[in-house]
């Protein structure tokens, strides 16, 4: 457990000199693990007790009061797992979840995969051999449409309008959900008596 009751002058002089040493001379990971403490005592020492020589670690400072008022993050440092202290270190790690694909999962994927294959496929022979006609028609109209669509807009506006579809409808859907079930399964009704479906 670490105490911060370092009022001597050989302590003080020691942490100053630490972190002046850690300040010049970047440490290695190994060095600052064995080193971890004695830097924290002498940060906390010179940022937050010592308010004569602050004014030396500018750079440290402006970076600590970026993030939050200098008051908390003094109150924050005392605490053992501020930096990754004890209460980090006696946690255990999460349990990994075991992934696996069972036999019958790709099975069942590649089954499906192939009927929409085969029927996509069935739907073009129908078209081809001209025995469904209807259908014919209606893969030609939307082939038709987008090729309007496409030759109206150049493929950079396209882009654009795609990512900003892509980034504002979900967060819409997401906020206004509850009404967007509402509307949708009023229209579904609507649509099921007026058409019985």
């Amino acid at each position: 457990m670490m105490t911060f009751s370092s009022n001597s002058s050989s302590e003080s002089s020691t942490s100053k000199s630490l972190l002046l040493l850690f300040l010049q001379f970047p440490l290695t990971s190994l060095e600052e693990r064995e080193n971890a403490d004695d830097l924290w005592m002498a940060v906390e020492e010179i940022i937050c007790v010592n308010g004569n020589e602050r004014h030396q670690y500018e750079e440290a400072l402006i970076a600590i009061i970026v993030e939050e008022p200098l008051r908390r993050y003094c109150q924050r440092i005392r605490r053992p797992d501020f930096w990754g202290g004890e209460a980090e270190l006696s946690r255990p790690a999460p349990p990994l979840p075991h992934l696996h694909l069972s036999e019958e999962m790709v099975n069942e994927a590649a089954t499906f995969i192939r009927e929409c294959a085969n029927a996509v496929l069935s739907a073009s022979e129908d078209i081809a051999l001209g025995r469904n006609s209807r259908m014919f028609i209606k893969v030609g109209l939307c082939l038709f449409i987008i090729s309007v669509v496409v030759g109206l807009i150049d493929f950079l506006a396209l882009g654009y309008t795609s990512l900003i579809l892509g980034l504002t409808v979900p967060a819409l859907y997401e906020r206004y959900e509850r009404h967007i079930v509402t509307c949708s399964s009023w229209i579904q009704e609507t649509a099921g008596v007026v058409y019985k479906i």
